[in-house]
Formats: C-alpha cells, sequence, structure tokens
C-alpha cells in the first residue's frame, strides 16, 4: 500500500459487495510533503498443461491458468485473454512447493540480480495481468518476487464474515509459480480497505481475536507452502510514533500485533513474516516507535523475521540512500531481516510531462536505493509499487505528481530503469544472501 498517501480507495470485486470504509489521510504526511516542495534550497512446476476445475469450469492453458472463480468464491470475470502468452524465460525444472524453477534472461533486472541473492519484485496489478500482453511478458521476464497490489486484502479477499474470495490472488500466485517467482503476501491485519461487516461491527475483544485468528488461518493456510513472506501487520504507527488507532488496537488492545504474528507462523512456519511500514526511511518519533515495537516482539520470541519499509519517495526531496543504511542496520542488528517492498519515486508533472532533470535525478535515487538494499547482507528484496507508470497508484491519489516507476506508460525504459541496471551489473555484495 502506498505510504505517502493514506487510505486508497479499494478497487469493487464483485457484485453486491459492501462498500469498503475509507479514512482520512494522514495530514502530518501531506504537511511534510508540502514543506519539503516548499523549501528554496531543494536539491534537484514444470512446463506442463494444467488444468485447473473452479465451480465446474475447467481451463487449460500451456504455461499458467486463470481460474474463473475460487471454490465457494463467485464467479470473475475472465474474458478471451484470461490465459498469459508468457512462456517462463529459460530452462524450468520443478521443486516440492510447485513453483517453476526458472533463470530469468542474462540481462533482466532479475536475472542481473541473481549472483547478488537479492530478489528484485513489483506489486501486480490482477486486471492488468489478465488485460495487457506486454504486462505478463514484464512481469515474467524482469521480476523475482511478486506482491499482490490489492488482492490479498481483507476487503476483497474476506468481502463476508462467512465468505473468502481467492479467484484474483490464485491467479496472481499461479502466475509466479509458473514462470518462477516468489509470492509476497499483502497483508492480514491493517486499518484500511476493511470490509463493512468487520469495521462497522459489534464484536467483544474475545470475537475480534476470533476473527482475527479465523482470517489469518484461513488466509495463510490457502497458501501454505506457496508464499515466501508475509506483511503479517500493515502501518500499525502514526506519523507521530503512537499506535494507529484501529478497529484491531480499540478492539483488541496493542497485544493485536503479537497475536497476528503467532497466529500466522502456526497456519505457516515456513512462510517468512514481516511488520510493513512507510516513512521508515525518515527516520525520527515514527522510525523509532516502530523500532521499538520489533525489538520488544523479537526480545519476547514472537515469530518476527523482517521490517518492510515501503519507501515511497518524491523525486527532489526525499532523503537520500546515504541516510538511509543506517536505518536499515539498526533493524538488522536486531536479528532480522529487512526488505524494500513498495518503492516508487513520484516526479511533480508540469502539464502532464515530466522534465529531464527530474528524470536524471529519479534514476540516480533508484540507483542509491538498490544500492542500499545489494550492500546490506539481510536486504530480502527490492520491491517496487508497480513497473509501468500505465499502472501506478500515484497520479489518481496525488494530483499533480506521477511517472514514479522505471517504465513509461507505453512500457518503455526510463532512465531509472537503467540506472538500476547499471547498478545491478557494478554492485557485487561482500557476502552472498543465500
Amino acid at each position: 500500500m502506498p505510504g505517502l498517501m493514506r487510505d486508497l480507495p479499494a478497487r469493487r470485486t464483485t457484485q453486491g459487495q459492501s462498500a469498503t470504509t475509507f479514512r482520512a489521510v494522514d495530514k502530518n504526511v501531506w504537511r511534510l510533503l508540502s514543506f519539503l516542495e516548499a523549501r528554496p534550497d531543494r536539491q534537484p512446476g514444470s512446463v506442463r498443461t494444467r488444468v485447473v476445475k473452479r465451480r465446474g469450469v475447467a481451463l487449460a492453458a500451456s504455461v499458467v491458468v486463470f481460474a474463473s472463480a475460487c471454490a465457494g468464491g463467485t464467479t470473475a470475470n475472465v474474458g478471451p485473454q484470461a490465459t498469459s502468452t508468457s512462456a517462463p524465460s529459460g530452462p524450468a525444472t520443478s521443486n516440492p512447493t510447485g513453483t517453476t524453477v526458472v533463470s530469468h534472461p542474462a540481462g533482466s533486472l532479475q536475472g542481473l540480480a541473481e549472483p547478488s541473492g537479492v530478489l528484485i519484485g513489483t506489486a501486480v496489478d490482477s486486471a492488468a495481468l489478465i488485460a495487457e500482453v506486454p504486462y505478463r511478458d514484464t512481469l515474467a521476464k524482469d521480476f523475482g518476487i511478486v506482491t499482490p497490489e490489492n488482492d490479498m486484502k481483507w476487503g476483497l479477499i474476506h468481502p463476508e464474515r462467512d465468505r473468502y474470495d481467492f479467484a484474483k490472488a490464485d491467479q496472481i500466485v499461479d502466475f509466479a509459480q509458473a514462470h518462477g517467482q516468489q509470492v509476497h503476501g499483502h497483508n492480514l491485519a491493517w486499518h484500511n480497505q476493511n470490509p463493512d461487516w468487520l469495521e462497522h461491527g459489534t464484536f467483544t475483544r474475545d470475537e475480534l481475536i476470533q476473527i482475527l485468528h479465523d482470517h489469518i488461518s484461513t488466509v495463510v493456510g490457502h497458501f501454505k507452502g506457496r508464499i515466501a513472506m508475509w506483511d503479517v501487520v500493515n502501518e500499525a504507527i502514526e506519523s507521530d510514533g503512537s499506535l494507529r488507532q484501529t478497529v484491531w488496537s480499540k478492539g483488541i488492545g496493542p497485544d493485536y500485533l503479537e497475536l497476528a504474528f503467532t497466529f500466522a507462523h502456526d497456519a505457516d512456519p515456513t512462510a517468512k513474516l514481516y511488520y510493513n511500514d512507510y516513512a521508515l526511511e525518515l527516520g525520527g518519533p515514527k522510525t523509532e516507535a516502530v523500532y521499538n515495537i520489533v525489538r520488544d516482539l523479537k526480545n519476547k520470541g514472537v515469530p518476527i523475521d523482517g521490517v518492510g519499509f515501503q519507501t515511497h519517495l518524491v523525486n527532489q526531496v526525499s532523503p537520500r540512500a546515504a541516510n538511509f543504511a543506517p536505518i536499515l542496520q539498526r533493524f538488522v542488528d536486531l536479528g532480522l531481516d529487512v526488505a524494500i517492498t513498495e518503492f516508487d519515486d513520484a516526479i511533480k508533472l508540469t502539464a502532464g510531462t515530466t522534465a529531464a532533470a527530474d528524470l536524471e535525478q529519479q534514476a540516480v535515487t533508484y540507483r542509491e536505493f538498490v544500492h542500499a538494499c545489494l550492500t546490506q547482507v539481510r536486504c530480502r528484496s527490492f520491491t517496487m509499487w508497480g513497473f509501468t507508470d500505465q499502472h501506478s497508484w500515484i497520479p489518481s491519489i496525488l494530483p499533480g505528481l506521477g511517472a514514479g516507476l522505471p517504465l513509461d506508460k507505453n512500457y518503455q525504459p526510463k532512465p531509472a530503469y537503467q540506472a538500476m541496471v547499471d547498478e545491478l551489473r557494478s554492485t557485487a555484495p561482500a557476502t552472498p544472501k543465500r
């Protein structure tokens, strides 16, 4: 979930689904952005035919099947383009979990990252995955780990108290498995994009604990063995370092974090479990509060494996990666892995266009943050919140900003993409990460 902006409008999923409730934008973050913009001194399985039956519908494809619905779920609108034409990028074998082991092309982002052990990732828009061949082809070629952008969030995957809908999330996981990609599950406890039945229901503390347990057990259990890492708790801390007031913190109390991690571990002991948040790269009270929380969880023996740094930046005004590296190290010193989970770098648009100087500065920023991950031995992945400006949250939520991703709307590489390639080619970490 983009971190500079709070509370993106949720996508509607199926007819008759309750509207998802939204909350106000985090005013502190808005003030920070406004201040920074105004500063006068700112610097510029193997390849095979698979048959899947869901609600009596059988679909077959040479590499991956997009199911029309999940068992017990609602029927998805899958058109004639639902079957991916993307073939795995290299020689393929299968591993015990069913994921096809693929060698990515040598010049691709993931192919270049292979020697370092870092996974290069992206959030995935399920509608684009179904509808656009260039989207599928680029996704298959360049990335080693994928994060469902919306389709594992409560409002979409658990729209009614007694009903789950895994159809769209299954499509993404199936695609990833067929193309040798790991999956980063997102997310299991959050304040936003929750269904109305949860946000506006009246529950006792014990009932909410049971709801949280049942949801995590069902969702994590459904994907057991197929998800490498989960964002268990997302954005629990406000900008001032206080605990965010949510259905979970108000109804259960601060120990909902401990419960969520415990429930997730019980459901899939092999998955790596992360706390994920925005603006941690800034330092300050929020970063300190998150540090204290994960330190205490770790000291109590709670099964937490890492911290996800969303790292949504604004071109020309965001912190430099040199200041970010020590922050990563503090969390690593707790015995935790770290990951950059939702990276983008928004540019201020003029009449809908981007200045060449802004694109060049964006390239510098991308390279610096990729470098920060490559040279931190416990940075497991560098994931962007999308890869093409054709499918980005930024313009619709931050008017006047956009172009935050490494490919333009026509899937052509921008300077940021070449900067990532150059950094991946030139930086060899001292210690392999795998």
